[in-house]
């Protein structure tokens, strides 16, 4: 299910970068600008005085055929601040795996200790600090400089259109054309694109190739940029020959709101003493995996597999398989949560909701509802495609859930990778570590697991559509 996600966070490097491209790529001179080099050096010169500003990003990607489609949506809301180099961003990541999703909140804060950039970053409830350096996410005004350089020599490829154009109720001059992808090297490199679903075929080489179609607004009143609208998606498809697995989305929206408005970024003093104090898990990792470990474990049925592609999940002593029917979970004494999924609620022809089935004692599994039929369904008669768990949802006791070879809350990590194998899809920091393997045909069928920092099984998820 997290195919894309282990590496949003590296997609906030193109956020910051991109943030600060737009306002050192400068404006300045006449009011009446003929020429699209004319707007930027008209901007370059304004750029001089910019102090501050907040903006909104949004970054999305989806790959895939229709009803297999994957996909990530970034929504960040940042304030820059230039005298401290400091920038801070917060919003939402949702990730969509053909018919399973969620959605990650997430906060970044990159500011100056001791002549050193370190970033501070909350990701699945969890803050960690390192250097900008060695951070997935390196907020860089040195890099945002050179990009601004290559930025500015594009302007040959810019036209300034007759036709204007409003962000934020104000009016624009709009910018058009195309620039070469070596220009978004610092913003979008290789790795960072490949991230995004390019399957790893994406080199430097191939980037410099491209040119990415794009729309620039800029404010007539401020001559200031407004908004940056870079199309990713035809050159990325064409030049990397991509087939049934195409390209449906791939764009990067970048829309400045305010100037010099924005207050001091400063990282909150909660932050740095939780930080300092060690990792802070909220939410569902406040349980801890000793916990669960101290719970009475069912033994391994012979019926659960031992790869992770068998699709098998053991709830106490009954093992199901994914896809499964709501009434195999009930065999298995879990019932179905109406107070948030109502078992007469309607699930449309290939669609699918998530709900929640609990046992007595209290115990929660979070699942999938899918509709793989012609015609709609109530709930009640959809198929269970993916099985979810985590230390706080077993916390009641009484419930043991493993995945195939008897994988459970608390197993180790190294055990674990002895019995599913390496795993490419990986995605760490100090607090979490998140591993995902993928049905190589079918990005709808995966397994991820997620381990604390002493390399323990925090949570766990099976993920079968067909």
């Amino acid at each position: 299910m997290d195919r894309k996600i282990k590496k949003c966070r590296r997609i906030v490097l193109g956020i910051g970068v991109f943030v600060m491209t737009a306002v050192f790529t400068g404006c300045a001179g006449e009011q009446d600008p003929k020429t699209a080099e004319t707007l930027l050096q008209m901007m370059e010169k304004e750029s001089e005085f910019v102090k501050s500003m907040k903006c909104n990003l949004i970054l999305e990607a989806e790959t895939g055929n229709a009803g297999s489609a994957s996909g990530v949506k970034m929504d960040l809301d940042m304030e820059t601040d230039r005298k401290s180099e400091a920038v801070h961003a917060k919003g939402q990541i949702e990730v969509n795996v053909q018919g399973g999703g969620y959605t990650l909140d997430t906060e970044i804060y990159q500011t100056e200790e001791k002549d050193e950039t370190v970033s501070y970053t909350n990701m699945q409830n969890t803050w960690s600090r390192s250097p900008a350096e060695d951070a997935e996410i390196e907020l860089s005004p040195e890099i945002a400089e050179e990009i601004a350089e290559e930025f500015a020599e594009e302007a040959g490829s810019l036209t300034l259109e007759e036709e204007t154009a409003e962000v934020n109720g104000k009016a624009c001059y709009k910018l058009t054309g195309a620039v070469a992808g070596d220009v978004l090297e610092g913003a979008a490199d290789a790795k960072m694109l490949n991230s995004l679903g390019l399957g790893g075929r994406l080199t430097e080489g191939a980037l410099e190739q491209m040119r990415f179609p794009c729309e620039i607004l800029v404010y007539q009143e401020e001559l200031l940029p407004a908004r940056i609208f870079v199309d990713l998606k035809e050159s990325a498809a064409e030049t990397l020959g991509f087939g049934e697995n195409e390209i449906n989305t791939y764009y990067m929206d970048l829309t400045i709101l305010e100037y010099n408005t924005a207050e001091k970024v400063q990282v909150p003093e909660e932050v740095r003493t939780q930080v300092k104090n060690g990792p802070v898990v909220t939410g569902i990792d406040q349980f801890t995996a000793e916990d669960v470990g101290e719970m009475d474990a069912a033994s391994k049925s012979e019926a659960l597999g031992e790869s992770w592609d068998s699709y098998t999940v053991q709830l106490n002593d009954a093992v199901v398989t994914l896809p499964c029917a709501a009434a195999d979970l009930e065999a298995a004494g879990l019932k179905m949560d109406q107070s948030v999924t109502a078992e007469d609620q309607t699930v449309e022809i290939g669609e699918y909701i998530t709900g929640y089935y609990n046992d007595t004692a209290g115990n929660r599994l979070k699942v999938t509802l899918v509709n793989p039929s012609a015609e709609a369904l109530p709930v009640s008669q959809c198929l269970i495609g993916s099985i979810s768990v985590d230390t706080k949802a077993l916390e009641a006791g009484g419930l043991t859930v493993q995945f195939p070879g008897g994988v459970q809350i608390g197993s180790l990590k190294e055990d674990v990778l002895k019995k599913y194998g390496e795993c490419e899809d990986v995605f760490e920091n100090e607090s979490v570590s998140m591993y995902t393997w993928h049905d190589a045909e079918h990005f709808f069928r995966s397994c991820q697991i997620n381990f604390d920092p002493d390399g323990k099984v925090l949570s766990m998820q099976m993920n079968c559509q067909e």
